[in-house]
């Protein structure tokens, strides 16, 4: 259960603002097999459908009045295909993140509304594809309109129809994705009546990689110089710290929705290397480390990034809290727990420690019952380690050993976290369940 330092950043959010839903809809699209056959052995692998583009991502009030979709179809099959042609059906409306996932895990209906077919190719032999381009209006009551009326999160299925042999008309192959609309084009701007906040979480973490720390007389020693590589211009590091400083300036409001989640191994270690360090080779010897100015450019940038934003501490070295728990190993989770110091001392800012946010966004009761002797009351949780299935995101009391130990757990969004590393959700779900307490929490 370690995060892996490659994993691309998560998201957590529960109100998706208009500025994320661009990025929401392109996972959205990503979550879905570039082709969905329909039903039926005999059609089932004949065609497969590639979408390329789907404009616009998002619908609001000053988009164009059409969809456009563009993409290929390649025929798989050993026989000619003829008349092809496609369709766009939608379903009803989504207007909660619980009925989105379920939209997209149970292929939702899509029988609301269906447009005219339209032609692809008259022939389209074994092995040959041909590029199409779909174009609906998004309001209206014609045939060629998906007659979209309110804002939503509307499914649909791109359809392809065909001629198998003389006579035998089917559908060849079809594909699914979604579609947000914040307004129908033209219509007045609507925002949510009780939005809720969305925070972006940046996980700033990395292997530990220090067997020695700086003393008199004796260097700092790391097992090899790839942080070195991530902290410089084109690395992983460099390139999340360049990116909130770019796109989304302090002054930005997206920026009071940004909250940093800080190793504080990784700015030990990179303190460490500014200072000068050495990397062991395989023979036992050492040489000279080559990230000294990377890492102190970089920590230069993290302070100025970091600067009035929220940063909260993860465990030091990103410790198992859960493993460590189950080991009955208190102290341990204490003295993991005890790295925000650190953190704020290299970067002069404060930094939160009653928010903990443990790997895979799981937490079970012994680990939960063992921060009673810490600073931590909030939790932040994937659902599906939580022992409920309502879908909601809503925060919850969480149930521990200690009756007068109760933390809050703020969930996560999994819709964006799972399309991110699909690996999490499954983890999160096998290794925990931990029962909310019935209490709702302080607001």
């Amino acid at each position: 259960m370690t995060r892996r330092a490659g994993h691309a950043p998560r998201a957590t959010g529960v109100w998706l603002r208009p500025a994320l839903l661009a990025v929401v809809s392109t996972l959205l699209l990503s979550l879905v097999p570039p082709a969905t056959p329909a039903a039926g052995a005999q059609a089932a692998e004949r065609i497969e459908i590639a979408v390329s583009s789907v404009t616009p991502l998002m619908a609001r009030e000053s988009s164009p009045n059409e969809l456009t979709i563009s993409g290929t179809v390649h025929n798989t099959g050993d026989s000619t295909l003829r008349d092809l042609e496609m369709r766009l059906q939608r379903g009803k409306a989504r207007a909660t993140r619980a009925s989105v996932v379920k939209a997209l895990r149970d292929r939702a209906v899509t029988a609301e509304v269906r447009t005219r077919f339209e032609s692809v190719a008259t022939t389209l032999p074994p092995g040959a594809r041909t590029e199409f381009e779909l174009r609906v209006k998004l309001t209206g009551t014609d045939y060629r309109s998906l007659r979209i009326e309110a804002p939503g999160v509307y499914p649909l299925l791109l359809n392809v129809n065909g001629d198998l042999a003389q006579g035998q008309r089917a559908r060849l192959g079809s594909t699914r994705f979604m579609l947000p609309v914040l307004s129908p084009p033209g219509g007045s701007p609507a925002a949510p009546s009780d939005p809720t906040p969305v925070t972006t979480l940046i996980p700033l973490v990395d292997y530990p990689r220090m067997i020695q720390q700086r003393l008199p007389g004796r260097p700092t020693i790391l097992t090899d110089d790839r942080l070195a590589e991530s902290l410089a211009p084109g690395g992983r590091l460099f390139g999340l710290v360049q990116a909130v400083s770019e796109e989304v300036p302090a002054d930005e409001p997206l920026s009071r929705g940004l909250c940093f989640a800080v190793d504080p191994d990784l700015v030990v270690t990179a303190k460490t290397m500014a200072e000068g360090y050495r990397v062991r080779q395989d023979d036992g010897g050492t040489v000279r480390g080559t990230g000294s100015r990377a890492a102190r450019d970089w920590l230069d940038k993290l302070r100025t990034v970091t600067e009035g934003r929220c940063v909260i501490s993860l465990p030091y070295s990103d410790a198992d809290v859960v493993a460590l728990g189950r080991a009955g190993l208190p102290d341990l989770i204490e003295g993991a727990l005890d790295g925000a110091d650190a953190v704020s001392s290299e970067l002069g800012v404060d930094v939160r420690e009653d928010v903990l946010w443990p790997v895979d966004g799981a937490l079970d009761e012994p680990a939960a019952t063992q921060l009673a002797n810490t600073a931590v009351d909030t939790v932040l949780m994937h659902p599906d380690s939580l022992a409920r299935t309502d879908g909601s995101l809503r925060p919850v009391r969480l149930r521990t050993g200690d009756p007068d130990h109760t933390p809050t757990a703020r969930l996560i969004d999994p819709l964006i976290t799972d399309a991110l590393n699909p690996v999490r959700a499954r983890n999160a779900a096998n290794s925990t369940r931990l029962s909310p307490s019935g209490t709702p929490p302080p607001r």
